[in-house]
């Protein structure tokens, strides 16, 4: 479809990012408070203080705690608790569905692809996003030609699954090359992907659906462990569930409250 050119300017990342947004606005203030490539392993609140052991042994320690790693890292039991979670909390996290996803950019010689292309029935498939390519230069005022391939869930599970960069892109080369007679692999140049479901502290996109009632779960996980262990994340939005806003205002919620007790 080519219908957006007629309507739709880029507003919002013409020349910034969500990255971006935080590096600027946020970083410089507790830059030197944030410690980097260290992921927790085990978090004990057996005792007075929590303690909060990396996978080569440093220990970290806190009055109150507040996790922010992706559902589908809480689910796969990355982090070892002591004691264990509720049953009632890890029942709810386990009722969160979060699939797969991936995101990729294709730069090529020429612009051979509509503005916006989306796979399955119009109405259906805008309902859903599960798989979109989109001109990712649209009116960003570029000279390059960038084809972006957002894809979540079972359709992002074709290429998350396989088994390195290089077998992605060309499985998507190879299905352009069917939409556009040959087009992408002649006018290929670079590419990057990336894939949400290998990275090993993500493991998958967002939460993107609730097996029960979705204000019920969220306020089961929201609930403090003994008042030390606290939850947020975009999963625990209500409001704006799986977007980077929806993380942000889930934090400063939590954070809050864990300042009013």
């Amino acid at each position: 479809m080519n219908f957006a050119t007629n309507f739709y300017s880029e507003y919002k990342f013409k020349k910034s990012t969500w990255f971006g947004f935080f590096e600027k606005y946020m970083v410089p203030h507790i830059a030197d408070r944030i410690v980097l490539n260290t992921p927790i392993s085990e978090i004990d609140q057996s005792e007075n203080q929590v303690i909060l052991t990396t996978g080569n042994g440093v220990e970290y320690s806190a009055d109150k705690v507040l996790i922010t790693v992706p559902i589908k890292v809480l689910q796969s039991n990355m982090i070892n608790f002591t004691p264990s979670l509720p049953t009632a909390k890890m029942d709810a996290i386990n009722s969160i569905s979060m699939g797969a996803g991936m995101k990729a950019f294709i730069e090529f010689e020429k612009k051979f692809y509509a503005d916006i292309t989306i796979e399955g029935k119009l109405f259906e498939a805008i309902s859903t996003d599960d798989k979109v390519y989109y001109d990712a230069a649209f009116r960003k005022g570029s000279e390059m030609n960038v084809l972006g391939l957002f894809s979540i869930n079972e359709k992002a599970e074709r290429f998350t699954s396989l088994e390195n960069d290089e077998q992605i892109i060309a499985a998507i080369i190879s299905e352009l090359d069917e939409m556009y007679s040959g087009q992408a692999s002649q006018h290929y140049k670079n590419h990057i992907i990336q894939n949400w479901s290998n990275e090993p502290y993500i493991l998958g996109s967002y939460s993107y659906d609730f097996n029960g009632s979705q204000s019920q779960i969220v306020e089961t996980i929201l609930q403090p462990v003994d008042n030390k262990i606290y939850f947020a994340g975009e999963a625990l939005s209500i409001d704006s569930q799986a977007t980077v806003h929806g993380a942000c205002a889930s934090g400063m919620d939590v954070a809050e409250m864990i300042i009013n007790q």
